[in-house]
């Protein structure tokens, strides 16, 4: 007796699967109905769900900043894989060192963080210089990328304190964590000071915008244990592959 090859193949997939976190997702609603805390300076953007996404939207009168934090467990020693789907739908910014979209990782420990920008035809990874412009916070590893013609799949991989960005499979830039200064009388740089943090959206005065957000995911690397049922799974699904293909 054998189990249908669908049923083995689905049950590698739920192995390979274990630990995975959705940590948005637009079929729930808005951010703030799923753990994340919606914040703003001066006036509030505005948050739609539009086509099963979220629409964030930084371009109203008196929007400086506006968007979705929450706590995550966010080991960059062990690692992890945030799996998240954007597009930008129009952006504008008053520097080269500021994007109105961009998603930031503090990790378990804070020193070991990454902030990703987003424009029209780039992403980025912002950079800390000291007696750089714009406070020393600067572009760092970059590639040029269409973000506005449709919705882009990307996956963030972090492993021993290094990171690795790729886009709908297609691998952009990599490097190492940050370690991002809170400096004195900038209120916008005490997120720094946090661990285990991850923010989405609009985080600067210089830039404005408007992006579609769909699902963010999280996958911590499977522990050793996880990993061997995995294996185990993937056997049984050969040997069952290769008896059904002997006569009967």
């Amino acid at each position: 007796m054998r189990l249908p090859s669908l049923a083995a193949v689905s049950f590698a997939v739920a192995v390979s699967n274990a630990g995975a976190l959705t940590l948005y997702d637009p079929a729930g609603g808005l951010p703030n109905a799923q753990g994340w805390t919606t914040t703003s300076s001066a006036a509030a953007g505005s948050d739609t769900l539009v086509s099963g996404r979220l629409r964030v939207d930084t371009t109203g009168t008196g929007v400086s900043q506006h968007g979705h934090g929450r706590l995550a467990a966010l080991d960059t020693v062990t690692g992890f894989t945030l799996q998240f789907g954007l597009r930008v739908i129009s952006e504008s910014t008053n520097s080269v060192n500021r994007a109105g979209f961009a998603l930031l990782l503090q990790g378990q420990d804070q020193s070991k963080s990454l902030e990703l920008a987003f424009l029209d035809d780039k992403v980025w990874a912002l950079q800390y210089s000291l007696g750089s412009p714009d406070n020393g916070f600067v572009q760092g590893e970059s590639a040029p990328l269409d973000t506005v013609s449709s919705l882009r799949n990307y996956s963030l991989t972090v492993q021993n304190n290094l990171f690795s960005l790729s886009a709908d499979g297609q691998a952009l830039f990599s490097g190492a964590m940050r370690d991002y200064p809170s400096l004195p009388g900038s209120l916008g740089t005490l997120v720094y000071n946090q661990s285990n943090f991850l923010f989405f959206g609009d985080n600067t005065s210089q830039a404005r915008g408007v992006f579609d957000v769909a699902s963010i995911i999280l996958t911590p690397v499977p522990e050793p244990g996880a990993a061997a049922l995995l294996l185990a799974g993937l056997a049984v699904v050969a040997w069952l592959r290769r008896g059904s293909a002997r006569p009967r």
